[in-house]
């Protein structure tokens, strides 16, 4: 998953949406905002601008920081990428199920297919079980 880029100001705060458009928006002006933008609500903003008082930081304690925002964002698009998957997966088995039970009822291939979006070889394997 790719960062978004934002072409929102250092005040346009409010524009941001999602999660993902917020944490990008604080990690692009984390320098310039001493405080959380009232906009961000989430405790997890609070935590940051907390701890992201970028004046009093080391460049160590900037780059820990730049570090967990990014480990932050992967975690982020892995829980997405597991949602997805486990979606795609869910209604591939809905699918089949639904096709099992035509099959059981004597419903055409045709119909099945066209119903289902399912293939030939699918409806094969869904027999055969």
């Amino acid at each position: 998953m790719q960062i978004p880029r934002l072409v929102f100001g250092p005040d346009e705060a409010y524009r941001c949406e999602t999660m993902l458009q917020k944490i990008t928006f604080a990690f692009k002006n984390i320098k310039v905002l001493t405080t959380r933008p009232v906009e961000f609500g989430e405790r997890f903003f609070n935590r940051v601008f907390e701890k992201a008082n970028i004046r009093m930081m080391s460049n160590e304690e900037y780059n820990k920081l730049e570090k967990d925002m990014t480990t932050e964002l992967d975690r982020i698009a892995q829980i997405n990428t597991a949602f997805h998957d486990g979606e795609r997966k869910g209604k591939a088995e809905e699918k089949e199920e639904i096709a099992r039970k035509m099959l059981s009822l004597g419903i055409s291939h045709d119909i099945i297919k066209a119903s289902t979006e399912l293939s030939d070889e699918q409806l094969g394997k869904l027999e055969g079980v």
